[in-house]
């Protein structure tokens, strides 16, 4: 089974502590928010509390966001072997980013209408995968993040860590900010409805000449930082403090100290795990090899500003 920097790591560790799931903005009080981890007390207003990343209402797949050097990021997706069953296609395996439209237009911030955000899905169930991501990195040094021009009728999956390797990007600082927010929901009876909300760093990424880029290895590529969220069947404002992004513990390279370098940040992401893991080749799954299904949305993603 190929390892890899986006994964949950479910066969080495347990999940994170449960985090409720929140409640709509305006049903929010002050007590609850701090009780559940997640800050979604005040909607703010861009500019002055919050700088946008992306609002997911362009057709590029890049980020908005302008970072000190290269060109803003662009979306992919990507799970371990089976990337014809996810959508959107990954872009390594001869895919595309594109935006869903929402079901209803809504309002995020006042006086915002959002109109499409970003969707990740299964077309049918991932077998015996650790999960699936989107995410992307916030510099690339090329326009286009990899070669989309080959297209596939069963994409092909690559192991993530050389997709990145293959991708020209530098790292940014983020100490100006302390969190992400970001809307999301998981569509009805679509299958799992937890996402953990990734930040991969110099330390974790094999770019960053820190851990090895062999998912074999003890000293992989593979503790990202992360926090788990469940999300509602409703769009919901969710708000994060770095602080609460915790290492993947167990496997993997670690720093001394073990935290995220918010100096040397490449990417951000958002994680879909199987739920219960899955089993590594050449083991043989007890019963049936666990699945996993879902369909969740990601809108208006911001930093956090100090």
């Amino acid at each position: 089974m190929t390892m890899s920097i986006w994964n949950s790591f479910v066969i080495r560790r347990r999940f994170p502590m449960s985090c409720a799931s929140a409640l709509p903005t305006a049903a929010l009080t002050i007590a609850t928010c701090l009780l559940s981890g997640i800050a979604s007390c005040s909607a703010g207003t861009p500019g002055a509390t919050y700088t946008k990343i992306d609002d997911m209402e362009g057709t590029s797949g890049q980020i908005e966001w302008i970072p000190p050097v290269g060109n803003p990021g662009a979306w992919t997706s990507g799970t371990d072997t089976q990337c014809d069953r996810i959508l959107p296609v990954p872009v390594y395996a001869g895919g595309t980013w594109s935006y869903e439209p929402v079901s209803a237009p809504y309002q995020t911030f006042p006086g915002i209408t959002s109109m499409a955000a970003a969707r990740l899905r299964t077309t049918s169930p991932l077998v015996n995968q650790f999960g699936a991501r989107m995410g992307f990195d916030f510099a690339d040094l090329t326009q286009a993040p990899y070669d989309a021009s080959a297209s596939a009728v069963t994409p092909a999956c690559i192991p993530v860590y050389q997709y990145y390797l293959n991708t020209p990007s530098v790292t940014v600082d983020l100490t100006a900010y302390k969190g992400i927010s970001f809307w999301g929901m998981a569509s009805p009876g679509a299958g799992a409805a937890r996402v953990f909300l990734a930040i991969i760093d110099n330390q974790t990424d094999p770019r960053g000449d820190f851990c090895v880029p062999d998912p074999t290895s003890n000293l992989g590529c593979d503790s990202v930082s992360r926090f788990p969220i469940d999300l509602t069947s409703t769009f919901t404002q969710y708000t994060i403090d770095f602080s609460q992004l915790k290492r993947d513990i167990g496997w993997g390279y670690h720093a001394t100290p073990d935290v995220l370098d918010l100096e040397k940040v490449y990417s951000l992401g958002f994680q879909v795990d199987t739920p219960g893991g899955y089993c590594p080749y050449p083991s043989v799954c007890a019963g049936q090899p666990p699945s996993l299904t879902f369909d969740i949305w990601i809108d208006d993603l911001y930093f956090v500003n100090k």
